[in-house]
Protein backbone atom coordinates (compact mmCIF):
# COMPACT_ATOMS: atom_id res chain seq x y z
CA UNK A 1 0.00 0.00 0.00
CA UNK A 2 3.09 2.53 0.84
CA UNK A 3 5.62 2.89 -2.38
CA UNK A 4 8.95 4.96 -1.20
CA UNK A 5 11.39 6.01 -3.48
CA UNK A 6 14.41 7.49 -2.21
CA UNK A 7 17.48 8.75 -3.14
CA UNK A 8 20.32 10.81 -1.54
CA UNK A 9 18.53 13.58 -2.95
CA UNK A 10 15.12 13.70 -3.00
CA UNK A 11 12.00 11.51 -1.36
CA UNK A 12 8.43 10.17 -2.71
CA UNK A 13 5.69 8.92 -0.29
CA UNK A 14 2.46 7.96 -2.39
CA UNK A 15 -0.50 7.18 0.70
CA UNK A 16 -2.69 5.24 -1.67
CA UNK A 17 -4.57 3.09 1.56
CA UNK A 18 -4.21 1.85 4.80
CA UNK A 19 -3.82 4.19 8.23
CA UNK A 20 -1.02 6.24 9.28
CA UNK A 21 0.01 8.25 12.42
CA UNK A 22 3.16 10.09 12.04
CA UNK A 23 4.29 10.25 8.31
CA UNK A 24 7.55 12.37 7.44
CA UNK A 25 8.44 13.23 3.99
CA UNK A 26 11.79 13.57 5.22
CA UNK A 27 14.12 12.13 7.75
CA UNK A 28 14.37 11.41 11.52
CA UNK A 29 17.52 13.51 12.15
CA UNK A 30 18.84 13.34 8.67
CA UNK A 31 18.31 16.37 5.93
CA UNK A 32 16.24 15.50 2.69
CA UNK A 33 16.45 17.50 -0.76
CA UNK A 34 13.02 17.41 -1.92
CA UNK A 35 10.51 15.64 -0.49
CA UNK A 36 7.13 14.63 -2.37
CA UNK A 37 3.64 12.97 -0.70
CA UNK A 38 1.09 11.96 -2.19
CA UNK A 39 -2.04 11.52 -0.13
CA UNK A 40 -4.21 9.19 -2.43
CA UNK A 41 -6.72 7.31 0.41
CA UNK A 42 -5.94 6.16 3.46
CA UNK A 43 -6.62 7.70 7.23
CA UNK A 44 -2.85 9.72 8.51
CA UNK A 45 -2.91 11.32 11.64
CA UNK A 46 0.01 13.32 11.50
CA UNK A 47 1.91 14.42 7.86
CA UNK A 48 5.04 16.13 7.82
CA UNK A 49 6.48 17.81 4.31
CA UNK A 50 9.94 17.70 6.25
CA UNK A 51 11.71 15.52 8.68
CA UNK A 52 11.49 14.99 12.46
CA UNK A 53 14.42 16.72 13.61
CA UNK A 54 15.66 17.88 10.55
CA UNK A 55 15.23 20.15 7.35
CA UNK A 56 15.13 19.90 3.71
CA UNK A 57 17.13 21.40 1.68
CA UNK A 58 15.26 22.26 -1.24
CA UNK A 59 11.16 21.99 -0.79
CA UNK A 60 8.60 20.28 0.81
CA UNK A 61 5.49 19.15 -1.38
CA UNK A 62 2.32 17.48 0.06
CA UNK A 63 -0.71 16.91 -1.86
CA UNK A 64 -4.09 15.95 -0.47
CA UNK A 65 -6.27 14.07 -3.30
CA UNK A 66 -8.41 11.96 -1.53
CA UNK A 67 -7.14 11.06 2.30
CA UNK A 68 -8.41 12.17 5.21
CA UNK A 69 -6.16 13.96 7.32
CA UNK A 70 -5.87 15.43 11.24
CA UNK A 71 -2.68 17.40 10.79
CA UNK A 72 -1.09 18.18 7.80
CA UNK A 73 2.31 20.75 8.31
CA UNK A 74 4.52 21.68 5.36
CA UNK A 75 7.25 21.59 7.28
CA UNK A 76 9.14 19.67 9.95
CA UNK A 77 8.28 19.00 13.05
CA UNK A 78 10.73 19.43 16.36
CA UNK A 79 13.26 21.38 14.36
CA UNK A 80 15.00 21.41 11.03
CA UNK A 81 14.64 24.67 8.41
CA UNK A 82 12.59 24.51 5.17
CA UNK A 83 13.09 27.28 2.28
CA UNK A 84 10.07 26.55 1.07
CA UNK A 85 6.86 24.72 1.54
CA UNK A 86 3.99 23.13 -0.66
CA UNK A 87 0.60 21.98 0.11
CA UNK A 88 -1.90 21.16 -2.66
CA UNK A 89 -5.60 20.32 -1.74
CA UNK A 90 -8.25 19.23 -4.23
CA UNK A 91 -9.43 16.17 -2.55
CA UNK A 92 -10.02 14.71 0.73
CA UNK A 93 -10.49 15.77 4.22
CA UNK A 94 -8.02 17.52 6.88
CA UNK A 95 -8.62 18.80 10.60
CA UNK A 96 -5.80 21.12 10.67
CA UNK A 97 -3.47 22.69 7.85
CA UNK A 98 0.07 24.29 8.78
CA UNK A 99 1.93 25.48 5.71
CA UNK A 100 4.99 25.70 8.33
CA UNK A 101 6.87 23.62 10.91
CA UNK A 102 5.26 22.02 14.03
CA UNK A 103 7.35 22.85 17.45
CA UNK A 104 10.73 24.27 15.81
CA UNK A 105 12.65 25.68 13.11
CA UNK A 106 11.61 28.02 10.35
CA UNK A 107 9.94 27.74 7.10
CA UNK A 108 11.22 30.05 5.02
CA UNK A 109 8.10 30.20 2.58
CA UNK A 110 4.79 28.46 2.61
CA UNK A 111 2.08 28.55 0.03
CA UNK A 112 -1.26 26.78 0.53
CA UNK A 113 -3.41 25.81 -1.96
CA UNK A 114 -6.98 24.74 -1.71
CA UNK A 115 -9.88 23.21 -3.66
CA UNK A 116 -13.22 21.44 -3.18
CA UNK A 117 -12.08 19.86 0.60
CA UNK A 118 -13.82 20.61 4.15
CA UNK A 119 -11.25 21.76 6.43
CA UNK A 120 -11.23 22.81 10.37
CA UNK A 121 -8.58 25.39 10.48
CA UNK A 122 -6.04 26.16 7.92
CA UNK A 123 -2.70 27.98 8.80
CA UNK A 124 -0.22 29.60 6.44
CA UNK A 125 2.14 30.01 8.98
CA UNK A 126 3.50 27.05 11.45
CA UNK A 127 2.06 26.01 15.02
CA UNK A 128 4.85 27.04 17.34
CA UNK A 129 7.25 27.80 14.47
CA UNK A 130 7.93 31.43 12.64
CA UNK A 131 7.97 31.40 8.91
CA UNK A 132 9.09 34.33 6.87
CA UNK A 133 6.72 34.52 4.37
CA UNK A 134 3.63 32.94 3.67
CA UNK A 135 1.25 32.15 0.82
CA UNK A 136 -2.62 31.00 1.15
CA UNK A 137 -4.70 30.64 -2.02
CA UNK A 138 -8.50 29.47 -2.01
CA UNK A 139 -10.17 28.77 -4.71
CA UNK A 140 -13.42 26.31 -3.48
CA UNK A 141 -14.37 24.44 -0.58
CA UNK A 142 -15.66 24.91 3.13
CA UNK A 143 -13.31 26.22 5.86
CA UNK A 144 -14.03 27.21 9.60
CA UNK A 145 -10.99 29.83 10.21
CA UNK A 146 -8.39 30.42 7.89
CA UNK A 147 -5.05 32.50 9.12
CA UNK A 148 -2.49 33.55 7.34
CA UNK A 149 -0.07 33.63 10.67
CA UNK A 150 0.44 30.71 12.64
CA UNK A 151 -1.39 29.23 15.76
CA UNK A 152 1.39 30.87 18.06
CA UNK A 153 3.87 31.96 16.00
CA UNK A 154 5.95 34.49 14.32
CA UNK A 155 5.69 35.68 10.36
CA UNK A 156 8.89 37.95 9.90
CA UNK A 157 7.93 39.40 6.17
CA UNK A 158 4.27 39.16 5.01
CA UNK A 159 1.43 36.89 5.47
CA UNK A 160 -0.99 36.86 1.87
CA UNK A 161 -4.50 35.16 1.43
CA UNK A 162 -6.18 35.34 -1.59
CA UNK A 163 -9.92 34.13 -1.67
CA UNK A 164 -11.22 33.21 -5.62
CA UNK A 165 -13.99 31.34 -3.78
CA UNK A 166 -15.29 28.55 -1.32
CA UNK A 167 -16.93 29.13 2.19
CA UNK A 168 -15.27 30.47 4.78
CA UNK A 169 -16.42 31.31 8.24
CA UNK A 170 -13.37 33.75 10.28
CA UNK A 171 -10.51 34.93 8.42
CA UNK A 172 -7.71 36.25 10.41
CA UNK A 173 -4.43 37.51 8.49
CA UNK A 174 -2.53 37.29 10.85
CA UNK A 175 -1.69 34.06 13.58
CA UNK A 176 -3.94 33.07 16.52
CA UNK A 177 -3.26 32.88 19.94
CA UNK A 178 0.12 34.78 19.51
CA UNK A 179 3.17 35.76 17.43
CA UNK A 180 3.86 38.91 16.08
CA UNK A 181 3.38 39.64 12.42
CA UNK A 182 5.20 42.34 10.19
CA UNK A 183 2.48 42.88 7.43
CA UNK A 184 -0.59 41.09 6.64
CA UNK A 185 -2.39 40.79 2.98
CA UNK A 186 -6.58 39.48 3.06
CA UNK A 187 -7.56 39.70 -0.50
CA UNK A 188 -11.04 38.82 -1.20
CA UNK A 189 -12.03 38.24 -4.99
CA UNK A 190 -15.06 35.97 -4.82
CA UNK A 191 -16.73 33.38 -2.27
CA UNK A 192 -18.82 33.74 0.55
CA UNK A 193 -16.95 34.83 4.09
CA UNK A 194 -18.51 35.22 7.80
CA UNK A 195 -16.16 37.60 9.13
CA UNK A 196 -12.75 39.31 8.04
CA UNK A 197 -9.72 40.27 10.39
CA UNK A 198 -6.86 41.96 9.18
CA UNK A 199 -5.07 40.78 12.18
CA UNK A 200 -4.63 38.30 14.62
CA UNK A 201 -7.13 36.76 17.15
CA UNK A 202 -6.41 36.27 20.58
CA UNK A 203 -3.12 37.40 21.00
CA UNK A 204 0.21 38.99 19.18
CA UNK A 205 0.08 41.89 17.24
CA UNK A 206 -0.04 42.52 13.76
CA UNK A 207 2.17 45.37 12.67
CA UNK A 208 0.31 46.71 9.44
CA UNK A 209 -2.89 44.92 7.82
CA UNK A 210 -4.19 45.07 4.68
CA UNK A 211 -7.73 43.82 3.63
CA UNK A 212 -8.71 44.28 0.26
CA UNK A 213 -12.15 43.28 -1.67
CA UNK A 214 -12.66 43.80 -5.18
CA UNK A 215 -16.04 41.37 -4.94
CA UNK A 216 -17.42 38.35 -2.65
CA UNK A 217 -20.65 37.56 -0.18
CA UNK A 218 -18.79 39.60 3.35
CA UNK A 219 -20.57 39.95 6.27
CA UNK A 220 -18.36 41.82 8.67
CA UNK A 221 -15.17 43.26 8.06
CA UNK A 222 -12.30 44.36 10.42
CA UNK A 223 -9.05 46.32 9.37
CA UNK A 224 -7.39 44.96 12.79
CA UNK A 225 -7.44 42.09 15.19
CA UNK A 226 -10.08 40.06 17.38
CA UNK A 227 -8.74 40.62 20.48
CA UNK A 228 -5.25 41.54 19.17
CA UNK A 229 -4.05 44.66 18.23
CA UNK A 230 -2.57 45.97 15.19
CA UNK A 231 -0.60 49.51 14.23
CA UNK A 232 -1.71 50.11 11.24
CA UNK A 233 -5.07 48.95 9.02
CA UNK A 234 -6.02 49.35 5.84
CA UNK A 235 -9.37 48.12 4.22
CA UNK A 236 -10.44 49.19 1.12
CA UNK A 237 -13.76 48.22 -0.55
CA UNK A 238 -13.78 47.78 -4.12
CA UNK A 239 -16.90 46.01 -5.23
CA UNK A 240 -19.24 43.76 -3.48
CA UNK A 241 -22.04 41.15 -4.37
CA UNK A 242 -23.92 41.58 -1.13
CA UNK A 243 -24.42 44.76 1.52
CA UNK A 244 -21.63 44.28 4.23
CA UNK A 245 -23.55 44.23 7.54
CA UNK A 246 -20.13 46.06 9.34
CA UNK A 247 -16.85 47.19 8.39
CA UNK A 248 -14.50 48.83 11.08
CA UNK A 249 -11.34 50.32 10.68
CA UNK A 250 -10.43 48.83 14.02
CA UNK A 251 -10.70 46.02 15.85
CA UNK A 252 -13.50 44.12 17.19
CA UNK A 253 -12.44 44.30 21.27
CA UNK A 254 -8.81 45.74 20.97
CA UNK A 255 -6.75 48.87 19.86
CA UNK A 256 -4.83 50.01 17.19
CA UNK A 257 -2.82 53.38 16.50
CA UNK A 258 -4.06 54.28 13.11
CA UNK A 259 -7.15 52.78 10.98
CA UNK A 260 -7.49 53.73 7.07
CA UNK A 261 -11.11 52.50 5.59
CA UNK A 262 -11.35 53.50 1.94
CA UNK A 263 -14.95 53.02 0.04
CA UNK A 264 -14.24 53.10 -4.04
CA UNK A 265 -17.72 50.97 -4.13
CA UNK A 266 -20.01 48.56 -3.02
CA UNK A 267 -22.40 48.30 -0.01
CA UNK A 268 -22.11 48.71 3.29
CA UNK A 269 -24.86 49.22 5.84
CA UNK A 270 -22.02 50.32 9.33
CA UNK A 271 -18.66 51.62 8.21
CA UNK A 272 -16.62 52.67 11.51
CA UNK A 273 -13.49 54.07 11.53
CA UNK A 274 -12.78 52.77 15.28
CA UNK A 275 -13.19 49.12 16.82
CA UNK A 276 -16.06 47.47 18.32
CA UNK A 277 -16.65 46.99 21.49
CA UNK A 278 -13.64 48.15 23.24
CA UNK A 279 -9.99 49.72 21.90
CA UNK A 280 -8.23 52.52 21.49
CA UNK A 281 -7.65 54.00 18.08
CA UNK A 282 -5.44 57.09 18.11
CA UNK A 283 -6.58 58.21 14.55
CA UNK A 284 -9.17 57.06 12.26
CA UNK A 285 -9.72 57.52 8.40
CA UNK A 286 -12.28 56.65 6.86
CA UNK A 287 -12.94 57.74 2.74
CA UNK A 288 -15.89 57.45 0.42
CA UNK A 289 -15.34 57.69 -2.95
CA UNK A 290 -18.16 56.22 -4.65
CA UNK A 291 -20.64 53.09 -3.11
CA UNK A 292 -23.61 53.21 -1.19
CA UNK A 293 -23.42 53.63 2.61
CA UNK A 294 -26.21 53.27 5.82
CA UNK A 295 -24.39 54.69 8.42
CA UNK A 296 -21.15 56.33 8.81
CA UNK A 297 -19.11 56.85 12.52
CA UNK A 298 -15.62 58.15 12.43
CA UNK A 299 -15.37 56.57 15.86
CA UNK A 300 -15.66 53.28 17.66
CA UNK A 301 -19.22 51.23 17.49
CA UNK A 302 -19.92 50.31 21.84
CA UNK A 303 -17.07 50.47 23.72
CA UNK A 304 -13.59 52.20 23.48
CA UNK A 305 -12.27 55.83 21.77
CA UNK A 306 -10.49 57.07 19.25
CA UNK A 307 -8.77 60.71 19.53
CA UNK A 308 -9.10 61.47 16.48
CA UNK A 309 -10.94 61.16 13.63
CA UNK A 310 -10.83 62.19 9.97
CA UNK A 311 -14.25 60.93 7.97
CA UNK A 312 -14.20 62.42 3.96
CA UNK A 313 -17.17 61.77 1.97
CA UNK A 314 -16.30 62.60 -1.48
CA UNK A 315 -18.98 61.10 -3.76
CA UNK A 316 -21.43 57.90 -3.39
CA UNK A 317 -24.46 58.39 -1.32
CA UNK A 318 -24.13 58.02 2.87
CA UNK A 319 -27.75 57.86 4.18
CA UNK A 320 -26.52 58.85 8.06
CA UNK A 321 -23.07 60.48 8.87
CA UNK A 322 -21.60 60.84 12.05
CA UNK A 323 -18.14 62.57 12.94
CA UNK A 324 -17.65 60.78 16.10
CA UNK A 325 -18.56 57.19 17.53
CA UNK A 326 -22.20 55.55 17.87
CA UNK A 327 -21.88 54.68 21.62
CA UNK A 328 -18.02 55.65 22.08
CA UNK A 329 -16.26 58.70 22.40
CA UNK A 330 -14.51 60.73 21.05
CA UNK A 331 -11.75 63.15 21.07
CA UNK A 332 -11.65 65.39 17.63
CA UNK A 333 -13.65 64.63 14.99
CA UNK A 334 -12.98 66.03 11.47
CA UNK A 335 -15.71 65.37 8.55
CA UNK A 336 -16.41 66.56 5.08
CA UNK A 337 -18.44 65.83 2.58
CA UNK A 338 -17.53 67.32 -0.92
CA UNK A 339 -19.59 66.55 -4.22
CA UNK A 340 -21.20 64.01 -1.92
CA UNK A 341 -24.84 62.61 -1.44
CA UNK A 342 -26.02 62.64 2.64
CA UNK A 343 -29.81 61.16 2.38
CA UNK A 344 -30.62 62.20 5.73
CA UNK A 345 -28.64 63.55 8.38
CA UNK A 346 -24.76 64.72 8.84
CA UNK A 347 -23.60 65.04 12.66
CA UNK A 348 -20.29 66.76 13.83
CA UNK A 349 -20.17 64.79 16.95
CA UNK A 350 -21.78 60.91 17.79
CA UNK A 351 -24.60 59.27 17.97
CA UNK A 352 -24.93 58.40 21.68
CA UNK A 353 -21.47 59.37 23.39
CA UNK A 354 -19.56 62.40 23.70
CA UNK A 355 -16.82 64.15 21.70
CA UNK A 356 -14.32 65.52 24.32
CA UNK A 357 -12.67 68.34 22.86
CA UNK A 358 -14.04 70.41 19.12
CA UNK A 359 -16.01 69.11 16.15
CA UNK A 360 -15.13 70.38 12.50
CA UNK A 361 -17.85 69.89 9.73
CA UNK A 362 -17.03 70.73 6.18
CA UNK A 363 -19.77 70.81 3.35
CA UNK A 364 -18.87 71.68 0.21
CA UNK A 365 -18.87 71.79 -3.77
CA UNK A 366 -22.73 70.99 -4.55
CA UNK A 367 -22.88 68.84 -1.68
CA UNK A 368 -26.47 67.62 -1.23
CA UNK A 369 -27.94 67.49 2.69
CA UNK A 370 -31.73 66.03 2.28
CA UNK A 371 -32.50 66.57 5.95
CA UNK A 372 -30.41 68.35 8.50
CA UNK A 373 -26.80 69.19 9.45
CA UNK A 374 -25.52 69.38 13.19
CA UNK A 375 -22.18 70.35 14.02
CA UNK A 376 -22.42 68.91 17.26
CA UNK A 377 -24.05 65.21 17.96
CA UNK A 378 -27.23 63.39 17.49
CA UNK A 379 -27.74 62.34 21.61
CA UNK A 380 -24.22 62.99 22.78
CA UNK A 381 -23.08 66.02 23.90
CA UNK A 382 -19.96 67.88 22.59
CA UNK A 383 -17.57 69.09 25.99
CA UNK A 384 -15.33 71.59 23.27
CA UNK A 385 -16.19 74.31 20.43
CA UNK A 386 -18.35 72.83 17.26
CA UNK A 387 -17.75 74.34 13.80
CA UNK A 388 -19.83 73.66 10.97
CA UNK A 389 -19.17 75.40 7.30
CA UNK A 390 -21.34 75.80 4.14
CA UNK A 391 -19.74 76.97 1.31
CA UNK A 392 -19.47 76.45 -2.93
CA UNK A 393 -23.05 75.67 -3.40
CA UNK A 394 -23.49 73.21 -0.72
CA UNK A 395 -27.18 72.52 -0.44
CA UNK A 396 -28.75 71.68 2.92
CA UNK A 397 -32.27 70.35 2.23
CA UNK A 398 -33.42 70.89 5.96
CA UNK A 399 -32.20 72.84 9.27
CA UNK A 400 -28.39 74.02 10.02
CA UNK A 401 -27.48 73.38 13.53
CA UNK A 402 -24.08 75.09 14.82
CA UNK A 403 -24.80 73.09 17.48
CA UNK A 404 -26.35 69.31 18.85
CA UNK A 405 -29.51 67.76 18.20
CA UNK A 406 -30.73 66.71 22.21
CA UNK A 407 -27.00 67.10 23.20
CA UNK A 408 -25.32 70.14 24.60
CA UNK A 409 -22.56 71.89 23.74
CA UNK A 410 -19.64 72.93 26.20
CA UNK A 411 -18.18 75.38 24.59
CA UNK A 412 -18.80 77.77 21.78
CA UNK A 413 -20.43 77.22 18.02
CA UNK A 414 -19.27 78.48 14.78
CA UNK A 415 -21.55 78.81 11.90
CA UNK A 416 -20.12 79.67 8.79
CA UNK A 417 -22.26 79.60 5.19
CA UNK A 418 -20.56 81.31 2.31
CA UNK A 419 -22.28 80.82 -1.09
CA UNK A 420 -24.68 78.08 0.56
CA UNK A 421 -28.34 77.22 -0.22
CA UNK A 422 -30.09 76.48 3.07
CA UNK A 423 -34.06 75.23 2.39
CA UNK A 424 -34.77 75.02 6.23
CA UNK A 425 -33.63 77.30 8.63
CA UNK A 426 -30.20 78.34 10.19
CA UNK A 427 -29.76 78.14 13.66
CA UNK A 428 -26.41 78.87 15.56
CA UNK A 429 -27.62 76.83 18.57
CA UNK A 430 -28.77 73.08 18.71
CA UNK A 431 -32.42 71.42 18.76
CA UNK A 432 -33.33 71.06 21.80
CA UNK A 433 -29.59 71.31 23.19
CA UNK A 434 -27.78 73.92 25.70
CA UNK A 435 -24.63 75.55 24.64
CA UNK A 436 -22.96 76.46 27.44
CA UNK A 437 -20.86 79.37 25.82
CA UNK A 438 -21.80 81.79 23.08
CA UNK A 439 -22.95 81.20 19.39
CA UNK A 440 -21.60 82.92 16.29
CA UNK A 441 -23.36 82.67 12.73
CA UNK A 442 -21.60 84.23 9.54
CA UNK A 443 -24.07 84.17 7.09
CA UNK A 444 -22.74 84.79 3.15
CA UNK A 445 -23.61 85.35 -0.21
CA UNK A 446 -26.33 82.58 1.16
CA UNK A 447 -29.70 82.02 0.31
CA UNK A 448 -32.00 80.84 2.92
CA UNK A 449 -35.28 80.18 2.30
CA UNK A 450 -36.28 79.79 5.85
CA UNK A 451 -35.24 81.82 8.88
CA UNK A 452 -31.94 82.60 10.42
CA UNK A 453 -31.39 82.36 14.45
CA UNK A 454 -28.30 83.23 16.20
CA UNK A 455 -29.92 80.71 18.75
CA UNK A 456 -31.39 77.27 19.13
CA UNK A 457 -34.61 75.75 18.25
CA UNK A 458 -36.82 74.47 21.06
CA UNK A 459 -37.67 75.64 24.58
CA UNK A 460 -34.72 73.77 26.22
CA UNK A 461 -32.07 75.03 23.66
CA UNK A 462 -30.61 77.76 25.38
CA UNK A 463 -27.57 79.70 24.90
CA UNK A 464 -26.04 80.51 28.18
CA UNK A 465 -23.44 83.26 27.15
CA UNK A 466 -23.67 85.77 24.13
CA UNK A 467 -25.01 85.29 20.97
CA UNK A 468 -23.88 86.67 17.91
CA UNK A 469 -25.03 86.60 13.58
CA UNK A 470 -23.39 88.97 10.88
CA UNK A 471 -25.35 88.60 6.99
CA UNK A 472 -22.62 89.37 4.92
CA UNK A 473 -22.51 89.89 0.33
CA UNK A 474 -25.54 89.17 -1.67
CA UNK A 475 -27.37 86.92 1.27
CA UNK A 476 -31.11 86.41 0.61
CA UNK A 477 -33.41 85.17 3.63
CA UNK A 478 -36.86 84.48 3.01
CA UNK A 479 -38.10 84.85 6.40
CA UNK A 480 -36.74 86.48 9.41
CA UNK A 481 -33.33 86.97 11.04
CA UNK A 482 -33.03 86.77 15.35
CA UNK A 483 -30.18 87.56 17.36
CA UNK A 484 -32.04 84.72 19.83
CA UNK A 485 -33.93 81.76 19.36
CA UNK A 486 -36.70 79.53 18.17
CA UNK A 487 -38.31 78.53 21.63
Amino acid sequence: KFKFEINKSNSTINVNGGSINNLYGGGNEASTGTTQINLNSGTVQNTFGGGNKAGVITSTNINLSGSTCTNIYGGSNTSGNVPESYITCTQGQADTIYGGNNLGGVTSVTNVDISNITVGNVYGGGQSADTETDNVTIHSGTITNLYGGGKSANVSNSSNISILGGNISNIFGGSNTSGTVLESHVNVNDGTVGTIYGGNNAGGTTITTNVLITNGNITNIYGGGNAANSTTTNVILNNSSNTISNIFGGCKEASADTTNVTINNGKALNVFGGSNTSGTITNSHVTVNDGTITNIYGGNNDGGSTTTTDVKILGGTVSLAFGGGNNAQTGTTNIVADHATISNIIYGGGNNAAVTNDTNVLLRNSTVVTNSAFAGGNNGQVLGNTNITVNTRADIGGHLFGGGNNASVSGNTNLLSDDGVIRGNVYGGGNYGVVSGSTNVNIKDTVILGSAYAGGNGDTADVLENTTITIQGSSNIASHVFGGGNA
